[in-house]
């Protein structure tokens, strides 16, 4: 959830700050919040990649080619949400398929 709403917040013209229980406030987020950045968002973290994230809205994003490193459906639903308020196309590449629901959702709406 908070993986896919900061690609999705990344483009909106408002700041947000999405906070998480326990267990998700101990997860890094660079793996989202990197790809996020080159894109041009910008996303605040604790010093070691946790939430909170704080989402600075009014960013102009820019369209990437992304070599995910990992094989993650989270990351890439992140980046091609993000892709969606973008100048430009947005490509993910990943080493190996993951689940295609926010592909074939996009397609559903054209």
């Amino acid at each position: 959830g908070m993986r896919l709403l900061a690609g999705l917040l990344a483009g909106q013209a408002f700041d947000c700050t999405l906070i998480g229980d326990e267990s998700l406030s101990g997860r890094p987020m660079r793996r989202v919040t990197g790809p996020l950045s080159q894109m041009g968002a910008r996303i605040d973290t604790q010093d070691d990649g946790t939430p909170p994230l704080h989402v600075h809205g009014g960013q102009t994003l820019h369209g990437i080619d992304f070599a995910s490193p990992v094989a993650s459906a989270q990351i890439k639903s992140a980046v091609l949400l993000a892709g969606l308020y973008a100048q430009g196309e947005t490509r993910v590449v990943e080493p190996h398929p993951t689940r295609d629901y926010t592909e074939r959702m996009l397609s559903a709406f054209g």
